[in-house]
């Protein structure tokens, strides 16, 4: 195959990519770093690796029509569909990418069960054994000792979620405030972390509009009242922004309404990001601002947020991530940079509406989700117009990979009213649950639970026994079916990598996809999932496929790419230790995939 030179490929890809339709974007440059971070030379070759739980291969038509980079790379590259693990939920399948290992080895089994160290080495560990300088931002577990050389993370909530209406009053006086046409009016509102006062805000009502109307037509947030590049400035057209609150760590704004006496806002959860020195920290807050949150799904449930806002949300994260991963890449030079952009984690479960089955499913609503879906491919697109032109593709490896997908969702499987109706759950005189005196335990994510008696309470054997039967003679009223897929206990739990000492005496439920559980204070057993995606059915169902994209000349020369079987999940982290030439456990359970002799 001819090799074409570094520079030379980076052109044709670009060309390609302009060549399809997709919304003219202009690659971010890299700016010169407040603080310069001193690189380690690289050893070659090099590789980047970017985890997207959620990109289905299924709907890869779609994602690749409104992402052409992505399209290219596939086309020009290797890609296949990746079997995911067991079960396929974005904490154990991070997990798993990182590792190479099942989840009963690296002990991660879901959101919930997740003992925060690894209990297998990871492959950024590897890389650093082998003398390789390693960068990891944004990926669940990086702080698993011994550390990678260069980190960037979210390391603490600061602050909790907020839609708050606020009195407007008199104006004390602004440092640096700009004319108002109407006498300026204040709010004041607290930010809270668990009850507990954590910062306090103030807002400025402002009339800029010389119109001979006094109405209020601007927001000014600060912490001090002194008006400078750091205020937010939030308007009726332009209604969302960002502040800085505490040391690294930033909220997201949106005005949502603003009269003479009263004004209401949106503000997310605050989260504090660090990095692995503090001229990095600082570098990137310079040149990037803060990390930013995720985007707020049960803000977006609660009806507070619309979906443009939930992809507003989303795409400001991406970006940065996207900035900061072709920032580190460029200036520290690692030989391995592993990233998480969980775009599609965030987008997805909300706008996966494809089913007539589903929850205030139309044609008009299903094609108004479908565009948000689109959009959302779309900022992947210009995230990967950021990233690409940095790195050089005729030395250096950049592997995309998804390690599960999302299936569509109608009804939800309440666990309150379940456990209520079998005994295992009281209710207060109120209505809710009485959580002090439970029989049981339980995990749920998505798609499975799991169950364990109470220590000492009841015997684990006979405890199961009654599960399963009352899992057994459980069906949906509205079609007579069981929303059961699977039950798993004792010997099978071994068999399916998920028998750990925590989860030896549990019974492990799984739904069929269309069904998920949730936790709520209804009476009802079954109700419509106002969710429409979720993830953690069996691996086996279509829609839980991962997929891996490896781009470079480096995998083009060391990968078959003709094979007639497709990865799994746990084969990718191997691989790209294979394409960085480290040596791999060969009694891990992941191996390199499609290596050539």
């Amino acid at each position: 195959m001819k090799r074409l030179p570094g520079l030379l490929l980076l052109l044709f890809l670009l060309a390609a990519c302009a060549g399809q339709t997709a919304a003219p974007i202009t690659p971010t440059p890299l700016p010169t770093p407040a603080a310069r971070i001193a690189p380690t030379a690289p050893t070659a070759p090099r590789a980047l690796f970017i985890a997207l739980p959620g990109l289905t291969p299924e709907d890869m038509p779609m994602w690749r029509a409104a992402a052409p980079t992505l399209d290219t790379l596939a086309e020009r590259f290797i890609a296949a569909p990746a079997a995911p693990i067991q079960p396929p939920l974005p904490a154990p399948s991070l997990a798993s990418l990182a590792t190479g290992a099942l989840p009963a080895e690296h002990s991660a089994l879901n959101r919930f069960l997740d003992v925060g160290v690894l209990s297998t080495s990871t492959l950024w560990h590897m890389a650093e054994e082998e003398g390789k300088q390693a960068a990891v931002i944004g990926w669940p577990h990086q702080f698993d000792p011994p550390m990678p050389t260069i980190w960037v993370a979210q390391t603490a909530k600061f602050s909790d979620p907020a839609w708050e209406t606020v009195p407007l009053a008199a104006a004390p006086p602004w440092d640096g405030a700009p004319p108002t046409f109407t006498p300026a009016r204040e709010a004041t509102l607290t930010l809270q972390r668990n009850g507990r006062d954590t910062a306090t805000l103030f807002l400025l009502a402002l009339d800029t509009s010389d119109d001979d109307t006094a109405a209020f037509d601007t927001v000014l947030v600060d912490t001090d009242r002194h008006v400078g590049p750091e205020t937010a400035r939030l308007t009726r057209n332009a209604p969302w922004s960002g502040l800085l609150v505490a040391d690294n760590t930033g909220v997201d704004l949106k005005l949502a309404a603003l009269d003479a006496e009263h004004l209401t806002i949106y503000v997310s959860e605050g989260v504090r990001f660090e990095a692995s020195s503090p001229a990095l920290a600082d570098a990137l807050l310079s040149q990037f601002g803060f990390y930013p949150p995720n985007a707020d799904q049960d803000a977006y449930l609660q009806g507070h947020l619309t979906a443009d806002d939930v992809l507003h949300m989303a795409e400001r994260q991406t970006t940065w991530l996207a900035q900061v991963s072709a920032f580190v890449w460029a200036e520290m030079q690692p030989d391995l940079l592993m990233s998480v952009w969980p775009l599609f984690q965030q987008t997805e479960p909300l706008f996966l509406l494809v089913n007539p089955e589903q929850y205030a499913w139309s044609p008009e609503n299903a094609a108004a989700l479908q565009a948000r879906r689109e959009h959302a491919a779309a900022t992947l697109e210009n995230a990967l117009r950021t990233l690409v032109p940095h790195v050089d593709l005729s030395t250096s490896t950049l592997a995309l990979a998804s390690p599960h997908g999302y299936a569509p969702v109608h009804t939800q499987l309440n666990l309150t009213a379940l456990l209520t109706t079998w005994g295992f759950l009281a209710r207060l005189d109120d209505g809710s649950p009485d959580w002090s005196h439970m029989r049981l335990t339980f995990a749920y994510e998505d798609g499975h639970a799991w169950f364990w008696p109470l220590f000492g309470t009841e015997d684990p054997a006979a405890f199961r026994a009654t599960l399963r039967s009352r899992f057994n003679a459980l069906s949906d009223p509205r079609t007579g079916e069981s929303p059961v897929a699977l039950m798993l206990s004792d010997e099978s739990l071994v068999q399916t990598a998920l028998w750990r000492p925590s989860t030896r005496e549990g019974l492990f439920v799984q739904l069929k996809p269309g069904y998920r559980f949730v936790l709520t204070r209804s009476p009802n057993l079954f109700e419509p999932s106002p969710v429409y995606g979720a993830a953690g059915y069996m691996p086996d169902t279509a829609r839980m496929q991962g997929w891996v994209l490896f781009a470079g000349l480096p995998a083009q020369d060391k990968l078959a790419g003709d094979t007639d079987t497709d990865p799994r999940v746990i084969d990718i982290p191997a691989t790209v230790a294979a394409l960085l030439g480290l040596p791999w456990p060969p009694d891990r359970h992941g191996q390199p995939w499609n290596v050539k002799n």
